[in-house]
Protein backbone atom coordinates (compact mmCIF):
# COMPACT_ATOMS: atom_id res chain seq x y z
CA UNK A 1 0.00 0.00 0.00
CA UNK A 2 1.44 3.32 -0.92
CA UNK A 3 -0.28 5.85 1.54
CA UNK A 4 -3.24 4.80 4.17
CA UNK A 5 -4.69 7.00 7.16
CA UNK A 6 -8.24 6.50 9.12
CA UNK A 7 -10.28 9.40 10.85
CA UNK A 8 -12.73 8.57 13.73
CA UNK A 9 -15.81 10.59 13.56
CA UNK A 10 -19.04 11.21 16.17
CA UNK A 11 -22.07 9.68 13.83
CA UNK A 12 -23.35 13.57 13.47
CA UNK A 13 -24.45 15.39 10.87
CA UNK A 14 -21.30 17.39 10.36
CA UNK A 15 -19.39 13.98 9.23
CA UNK A 16 -19.87 13.84 5.93
CA UNK A 17 -18.66 17.11 5.62
CA UNK A 18 -15.22 16.41 8.21
CA UNK A 19 -14.63 13.24 5.70
CA UNK A 20 -15.15 15.03 3.24
CA UNK A 21 -12.31 17.54 4.44
CA UNK A 22 -10.09 14.46 5.80
CA UNK A 23 -9.88 12.67 2.10
CA UNK A 24 -8.99 16.55 0.62
CA UNK A 25 -6.34 16.93 2.95
CA UNK A 26 -4.59 13.62 2.36
CA UNK A 27 -4.88 13.07 -0.92
CA UNK A 28 -4.93 16.66 -2.75
CA UNK A 29 -1.33 16.14 -3.16
CA UNK A 30 -1.57 13.75 -5.45
CA UNK A 31 -4.65 14.16 -7.20
CA UNK A 32 -5.48 17.90 -7.09
CA UNK A 33 -7.13 19.15 -10.14
CA UNK A 34 -8.53 16.00 -11.19
CA UNK A 35 -11.57 14.19 -11.28
CA UNK A 36 -10.28 11.36 -9.28
CA UNK A 37 -10.59 13.91 -6.47
CA UNK A 38 -14.06 15.04 -6.86
CA UNK A 39 -15.28 11.86 -7.33
CA UNK A 40 -13.61 11.11 -3.80
CA UNK A 41 -14.75 13.59 -1.95
CA UNK A 42 -18.53 12.67 -3.30
CA UNK A 43 -18.17 8.63 -3.12
CA UNK A 44 -17.20 9.27 0.91
CA UNK A 45 -19.99 12.24 1.57
CA UNK A 46 -22.66 9.46 0.48
CA UNK A 47 -20.62 6.59 2.66
CA UNK A 48 -20.36 8.55 5.89
CA UNK A 49 -23.90 9.92 5.33
CA UNK A 50 -25.06 5.93 5.32
CA UNK A 51 -23.48 6.09 8.25
CA UNK A 52 -24.31 8.16 9.79
CA UNK A 53 -28.21 7.19 9.13
CA UNK A 54 -27.00 3.85 10.63
CA UNK A 55 -24.97 4.23 13.45
CA UNK A 56 -25.44 5.25 16.89
CA UNK A 57 -21.90 6.37 18.08
CA UNK A 58 -19.07 6.61 15.99
CA UNK A 59 -17.71 6.27 12.69
CA UNK A 60 -14.22 5.34 11.34
CA UNK A 61 -13.01 6.81 7.99
CA UNK A 62 -9.97 5.07 6.25
CA UNK A 63 -8.50 5.50 2.86
CA UNK A 64 -5.58 3.26 0.83
CA UNK A 65 -4.41 5.57 -1.69
CA UNK A 66 -2.45 3.29 -4.70
CA UNK A 67 -0.67 4.18 -7.95
CA UNK A 68 -4.38 3.54 -9.87
CA UNK A 69 -6.93 3.43 -7.22
CA UNK A 70 -8.06 4.68 -4.28
CA UNK A 71 -10.13 2.92 -1.36
CA UNK A 72 -12.34 4.91 0.89
CA UNK A 73 -14.05 2.99 3.46
CA UNK A 74 -16.50 3.42 6.00
CA UNK A 75 -16.95 1.23 9.51
CA UNK A 76 -20.09 2.13 11.61
CA UNK A 77 -22.02 0.22 14.42
CA UNK A 78 -24.67 -0.05 12.89
CA UNK A 79 -26.83 -3.11 12.15
CA UNK A 80 -27.39 -4.69 8.73
CA UNK A 81 -25.20 -3.72 5.41
CA UNK A 82 -26.93 -1.01 2.89
CA UNK A 83 -28.40 -2.01 0.10
CA UNK A 84 -29.62 -0.23 -3.01
CA UNK A 85 -33.47 0.72 -3.04
CA UNK A 86 -35.70 1.23 -5.77
CA UNK A 87 -37.02 4.83 -5.88
CA UNK A 88 -40.01 6.98 -6.94
CA UNK A 89 -38.52 9.35 -9.29
CA UNK A 90 -38.90 12.42 -6.89
CA UNK A 91 -38.30 10.53 -3.58
CA UNK A 92 -35.88 13.10 -1.99
CA UNK A 93 -33.24 10.53 -0.54
CA UNK A 94 -31.82 7.03 -0.70
CA UNK A 95 -29.67 7.48 -3.70
CA UNK A 96 -26.13 7.32 -2.34
CA UNK A 97 -25.47 4.32 -3.28
CA UNK A 98 -26.61 3.96 -6.56
CA UNK A 99 -24.12 7.33 -6.90
CA UNK A 100 -21.49 5.02 -4.68
CA UNK A 101 -22.26 2.28 -7.21
CA UNK A 102 -22.20 4.35 -10.79
CA UNK A 103 -18.51 6.14 -9.46
CA UNK A 104 -16.57 3.37 -8.12
CA UNK A 105 -14.97 0.94 -10.20
CA UNK A 106 -16.36 -1.65 -7.20
CA UNK A 107 -17.78 -1.22 -3.63
CA UNK A 108 -18.92 -4.14 -0.98
CA UNK A 109 -19.88 -4.46 2.33
CA UNK A 110 -17.94 -6.69 4.73
CA UNK A 111 -19.05 -7.36 8.40
CA UNK A 112 -17.32 -5.68 11.09
CA UNK A 113 -16.74 -6.99 14.95
CA UNK A 114 -19.61 -4.19 15.77
CA UNK A 115 -21.16 -3.11 12.69
CA UNK A 116 -19.82 -3.10 9.23
CA UNK A 117 -17.55 -1.80 6.78
CA UNK A 118 -18.71 -0.15 3.58
CA UNK A 119 -15.94 0.40 1.07
CA UNK A 120 -15.36 1.66 -2.83
CA UNK A 121 -12.97 1.32 -4.89
CA UNK A 122 -12.21 4.37 -7.19
CA UNK A 123 -9.89 4.52 -10.67
CA UNK A 124 -7.30 6.76 -10.84
CA UNK A 125 -6.40 7.50 -14.15
CA UNK A 126 -2.27 7.13 -14.63
CA UNK A 127 -2.55 9.99 -16.35
CA UNK A 128 -3.47 11.80 -13.05
CA UNK A 129 -1.68 9.17 -10.81
CA UNK A 130 1.32 10.88 -8.65
CA UNK A 131 1.41 7.91 -6.35
CA UNK A 132 3.22 4.55 -6.19
CA UNK A 133 2.09 0.91 -8.08
CA UNK A 134 -1.00 -0.64 -7.51
CA UNK A 135 -1.48 -3.17 -4.81
CA UNK A 136 -3.25 -6.43 -5.50
CA UNK A 137 -6.77 -6.18 -3.43
CA UNK A 138 -8.98 -9.30 -1.68
CA UNK A 139 -12.43 -9.54 -2.13
CA UNK A 140 -13.32 -6.77 0.41
CA UNK A 141 -11.53 -4.14 -1.46
CA UNK A 142 -8.87 -4.50 1.21
CA UNK A 143 -5.05 -4.22 -0.31
CA UNK A 144 -2.78 -7.33 0.62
Amino acid sequence: MCRSDTLILQSAPSAPRLAREFVTAHVQADLAGTEALSTARLVVSELVTNAVNASEHRLEVDIDLHRRCLVLGVTDDGPGAPRQQDLAPLQPQGRGLLIVDALSRRWGTVPHRRGKRVWAELDVPEEESRVCQLPPTDATGTPQ
